[in-house]
Order: structure tokens, then C-alpha cells, then sequence
């Protein structure tokens, strides 16, 4: 039981299940369908029915030695310990209840092979991940999309496992339409890696340049995980923190705050304030893919809606900071602050491994 939970494996014990993944799979007697997870051999048998040649892997030694011995008159079926996504076998079909603790480097690994199409069970979480759009990408999201066509088959209660996991899983149907090389997947994970850094390193650059400000009224816009809202919090009567994202807000923990506002800038606001502060979303992305980062057009698009916004809740002589990044057009975000009628300048830089954060102070 300690390996099983090690290795991440809930083994499926619904034969209904099993049948519908091999129907759904659409083997015939010319496929070779390669399974990772032999698990306690529900799947094998009904592989090995409808293709050519099954090679079936498992983790788990002790499994596959028993597995040797229950599945022992199957002809077509090749078995094999060790990691699968380590294995170099050719197939053209892929199935398999995907370790929880491995579904990330399935992915990957699957990006990177050639095959027809395949039949995955995930957890309903990652599953969720694979498909997402927009604003909750992820790298794997990237990934996954690239390279298949995903389609939902059907949920699967957690009953339905041995052990029982604590969530629900779904099975997804995955057609390949593009193979990816392992460069570009590390260049996908480095990216937006160093997308989750940076936000850190810049909330710091800006803390560390706005925490002796005073006043009456403080507005953080795009308040995030609420560390500025919080910071700005000591030294204002009143502070509001808005966000586009209502989740984000939602679910601040560690710097959970009050007056926070789902909204556009400050769209939902009729106060007009002492003080904005705003962690633009500055790199210049041809789509908007990760709203705390991603400013469209030249880091300009996202941007000018928010300049906007706060210029029009800035108390006469209220001062708005804003960060942005040598990677951005910043000189056109400075320029449009001054056509806004705001006295602008450079107050601070701060250069990180491949860009340099530049603070904007601007006073209406």
C-alpha cells in the first residue's frame, strides 16, 4: 500500500469502465496499443481482444510478476516493468489510468511521440488544466493543446478506484496533430516559470519603493495575492484593491485583506484617491494569455485601459505608480501618461536576469 500511494496509482476496479475506454479507444487487429499502468490487469485482457500487440508497463515489479502469471495465455500481450515514459516502443494507440502523481510528464511525453490517438484517465483537476482557456492557462495547458485534440469522454466517480482517491476523475479522448521536440516544451515550462518569478520580484521592486507613501484614500489595482493592498494598508485610512480576476480575491491568504473589488482598473469606483499604485501586466503578447502578465499589443493594449481608469479616480495632485519592463513599449506608456495630463518620471529601475523593472511615478 506505501508503494502505491509513492507511486501516485489508484487502481480501476469497474470492469463497465474498463469496457468503455477500450470501446471508446477504437482499437483494430492492425493497432499496437501500449498501456502504462498494468495495475491489477482489468484493462489488459480487453486490450489485447481487440489489437494486434499490447505492450502493457508497470512501475511496480511485484505487479508485473503477477500480472506474467494471471495473463499468462495472452499471445499478443508484451509485458514490462519500469518507468514507460522512459520506454521507446512504437505504437499507435495509447491508453492508460495515468498515475496522478505522473500526469504531467505523460503529457509531455506524449507530446513528444508519434501515435494515432489515445484514451487517458486523469484527475478531474488536471484534466481541467489541460483544457483551460485564457486567463488560467498553464504550461502544460500549452503543451496539451498543441499538440492534440482533446475531447471529454466521460466523469468517473472516485468509488470506482482501489484504493479510493479524494477526487474525481475524467476520461479524455486525445488525437495527435502535432509532435513537439523536448527544447520547446523546457522553452514553454521556462517561460512561464519565469513568469511566476518575475511577478514576486516585482511586487518586492515596488514594495520596497511605496511603503514610507501617506494619505487618506490607497487603491492597488490588480491587488493579486493583496501584498501591496496590505502594505499600503499601514499607512491609509482606506484602501481598496481591485482585480480582474474575482477568484484571485477570493482567495487571498496569506495577505487576505478588506475592500476588495472585483472590477476593470477602477471602473466600480467613485472615490477618487490619494494614491494608485499598479502592477501592470506589461509584456507585450500577441494574445492575452495570463492576465497578470500579458499586456497585448507592444505591453500597451492592457495597459492604456488602465491608465484610464486611474486617471480618472486620481484626486488633483494624486500621485499614480505604475511598473513596467524594458520588454514593453514603456516610453509609449509614458508618453500616453503625460497625454493624460500626468507630470511623469523614472523613480526607480531594477534589472532581473534577462529585463530591466522601471517604476513610473505620475502626478495628475
Amino acid at each position: 500500500m506505501i508503494k502505491r500511494k509513492l507511486l501516485g496509482q489508484h487502481f480501476l476496479n469497474s470492469k463497465t469502465i474498463a469496457e468503455s475506454i477500450v470501446s471508446e479507444a477504437k482499437i483494430t487487429k492492425n493497432d499496437v496499443v501500449f498501456e502504462i499502468g498494468t495495475g491489477l490487469g482489468v484493462l489488459t485482457p480487453l486490450l489485447c481482444k481487440k489489437a494486434k500487440k499490447v505492450i502493457s508497463v508497470d512501475a511496480d515489479e511485484n505487479l508485473i510478476r503477477k500480472a506474467k502469471t494471471t495473463l499468462s495465455d495472452l499471445d499478443n500481450l508484451v509485458l514490462k516493468s519500469g518507468d514507460g515514459f522512459k520506454k521507446k516502443d512504437l505504437f499507435s494507440i495509447f491508453v492508460s489510468n495515468l498515475p496522478y502523481s505522473k500526469s504531467k510528464d505523460a503529457v509531455e511525453w506524449l507530446a513528444q511521440r508519434s501515435f494515432s490517438h489515445g484514451i487517458v484517465m486523469v484527475q478531474k483537476e488536471f484534466a481541467e488544466k489541460l483544457v483551460a482557456k485564457s486567463k488560467n492557462r498553464k504550461a502544460i495547458s500549452i503543451i496539451a493543446t498543441y499538440a492534440f485534440d482533446i475531447e471529454k469522454i466521460s466523469n468517473v466517480r472516485k468509488n470506482n478506484f482501489s484504493p479510493p482517491p479524494k477526487v474525481d476523475s475524467v476520461i479524455l479522448k486525445i488525437t495527435k496533430k502535432n509532435d513537439m521536440d523536448k527544447k520547446l516544451i523546457s522553452t514553454i515550462n521556462e517561460i512561464f516559470s519565469y513568469r511566476r518569478k518575475t511577478v514576486k520580484n516585482v511586487l518586492f521592486f515596488i514594495a520596497n519603493n511605496i511603503e514610507n507613501e501617506k494619505g487618506e484614500y490607497a487603491l492597488d489595482i490588480g491587488s493579486g495575492s493583496g501584498y501591496l493592498t496590505k502594505l499600503l494598508s499601514e499607512n491609509f485610512s482606506l484602501v481598496v484593491g481591485t482585480d480582474i480576476n474575482c477568484d484571485v480575491l477570493q482567495h487571498q491568504s496569506s495577505y487576505k485583506t478588506q475592500n476588495l473589488i472585483c472590477c476593470n482598473g477602477s471602473d466600480a469606483l467613485k472615490i477618487k484617491f490619494d494614491f494608485i499604485v499598479c502592477n501592470l501586466p506589461y509584456l507585450a503578447t500577441d494574445e492575452i494569455l495570463d492576465i497578470a502578465t500579458d499586456g497585448g499589443a507592444e505591453g500597451f493594449e492592457i495597459p492604456k485601459k488602465i491608465f484610464d481608469s486611474a486617471k480618472n479616480s486620481l484626486k488633483e495632485n494624486g500621485k499614480f505608480v505604475f511598473v513596467t519592463s524594458s520588454l514593453s513599449n514603456y516610453q509609449k506608456l509614458i508618453d500616453y501618461a503625460q497625454k493624460l495630463g500626468l507630470k511623469t518620471q523614472i523613480v526607480a529601475k531594477k534589472k532581473l536576469f534577462f529585463e530591466e523593472l522601471i517604476l513610473v511615478e505620475a502626478i495628475n
